[in-house]
């Protein structure tokens, strides 16, 4: 089952509160600028993971799981919702530790026990001005996690400078052939944004003839971008050549060459369109590709990567993710 949120590009989203009766299992129920249920359905509660996100988990409490004190401030702009949350002890298991500032060139950090990883990946900062981090807010039901990066960058309009990203560990090294799925989950949004911001917000799938090849390498055969978002007029590597509906979505289907592979990228068919809130299988992008490209079954899935590709903002534009996940069955 899919559930995509659709936005209109905007610099912030500004939603009239509202109430929901109550968060299903594992949904989202608190946060900085939540404005959905606060309390989750019989036989599980509200539990905090950070500042930006509390998730219905299994479990009961002796008092309400999540008691919210909010203050709101507005300006004609801008509405600010600040909650903390209080809450109780229930039988979840959560990691919900804020992990360190990553701030070097290619820093990297392992999250929910190895199961991704955090890469402040700054591969194409030289010759430019500007700084990027990268922080884990916290691992909960073991899978799901929670992060934010924060930039600065000047100078190449036409040059993405990053790639600052989750990328999977496990279940990787499979022929498409013999993937029975690939669910991620992906709610994310721009906490604050530059006023110039030109950025994408996207997947990065990368297939092999070898179940030992690697992303971005010379064992790549295909470099395959999921577009959640392009700010600024962003674009894919190479020219459109068809429009797709997949998973229900209407996407605009790039196709280009990037060193030695070949990139298929799939962005929104209408400039207008994120998708903030995303929960789908990604498995029937790479059977498109197959059907109406000639991509083999037989290539190997290698490396599963999520993250922003910056080409300018020249004040700080903070990118937050309250719930990433993906796997490959």
């Amino acid at each position: 089952m899919k559930t995509t949120t659709k936005a209109a590009a905007a610099l912030i989203a500004i939603l009239p509160a509202y109430v929901q009766a109550q968060a299903a299992a594992y949904a989202q129920c608190g946060g900085i600028g939540w404005t959905g249920a606060t309390t989750c359905v019989s036989g599980w509660v509200c539990t905090y993971s950070n500042d930006y996100y509390s998730q219905c988990l299994a479990g009961t409490a002796t008092t309400t799981a999540t008691t919210a004190k909010t203050t709101t401030t507005s300006t004609s702009k801008v509405t600010t919702t600040t909650t903390k949350a209080t809450t109780t002890t229930t039988t979840a298991v959560s990691s919900t530790s804020t992990g360190p500032v990553l701030s070097g060139q290619w820093d990297t950090e392992s999250e929910c026990g190895g199961i991704y990883s955090l890469l402040n990946d700054q591969w194409g900062i030289s010759g430019y001005t500007g700084s990027q981090t990268a922080q884990s807010l916290g691992c909960t039901g073991g899978t799901s996690l929670a992060w934010k990066t924060t930039y600065t960058w000047t100078g190449g309009p036409y040059q993405v400078k990053t790639y600052t990203d989750i990328y999977l560990n496990t279940g990787l090294g499979k022929t498409i052939s013999s993937i029975k799925s690939i669910p991620t989950v992906w709610n994310w949004s721009y906490t604050t944004a530059s006023s110039d911001l030109v950025a994408d917000v996207s997947y990065d799938l990368w297939l092999s003839a070898s179940s030992t090849g690697s992303g971005a390498s010379s064992t790549s055969s295909y470099e395959i971008m999921i577009w959640l978002s392009a700010r600024g007029g962003a674009g894919p590597a190479g020219s459109q050549v068809a429009t797709a509906t997949i998973n229900g979505d209407s996407w605009a289907v790039f196709q280009g060459v990037v060193s030695t592979w070949t990139v298929y990228s799939f962005k929104p068919a209408s400039a207008s369109t994120e998708y903030t809130s995303f929960s789908q299988d990604l498995l029937p992008f790479l059977t498109y590709l197959e059907t109406n490209y000639g991509v083999s079954s037989s290539q190997y899935l290698v490396q599963a990567q999520a993250g922003t590709e910056p080409f300018i903002s020249t004040s700080t534009t903070t990118l937050y993710t309250t719930k990433y996940s993906i796997a490959v069955n």
